[in-house]
């Protein structure tokens, strides 16, 4: 065999090697991209009461251990109903944020009940792998618009 041939056998083997280091890297490392959280996510609105057609007023408390992951969130109102809100999306950027207050508009046509939100969020940590992290909110009361004093 002559020298050329051996070469490219050690760079083959090589490179396949590399790929198949890479590619169980991708799929066997324990990501941790969120630190630890309560298991609630605190509801701010008086009463935990909310009119349909207004705002529903949480807390966020949580830190990004991971920069530059992108993140889709997706978010849902559940009670027997259950209301889809469009997909949201960011990248992290490593910061912790504690007490970090965010609204989302409870829609008009929801039906009174009592309510929780589901907030699902997909962190793609590398091409192969992605970490899901759900929360929700504490229960809270949706009530229609006639029925506010």
């Amino acid at each position: 065999m002559n020298l050329f041939a051996r070469l490219l056998v050690y760079v083959a083997m090589f490179t396949i090697l590399s790929g198949i280091a890479v590619v169980s890297y991708w799929l066997a490392w324990p990501y941790q991209v969120v630190g630890p959280f309560p298991p609630f996510v605190e509801v701010l609105n008086p009463g935990k009461t909310i009119v349909a057609g207004h705002h529903l007023i949480y807390q966020g408390n949580t830190q990004h251990l991971t920069t530059g992951v992108n993140v889709t969130t997706n978010r849902e109102l559940v009670d027997g109903v259950v209301v889809n809100y469009p997909q949201t999306g960011y990248v992290t950027d490593g910061k912790y944020f504690n007490g970090i207050n965010s609204t989302t508009i409870i829609p008009s046509y929801t039906p009174p009940g009592e309510y929780y939100l589901k907030i699902t969020a997909t962190f793609q940590v590398n091409p192969l792998r992605s970490i899901i992290i759900e929360r929700r909110t504490e229960t809270f009361t949706v009530i229609a618009p006639e029925d506010t004093p």
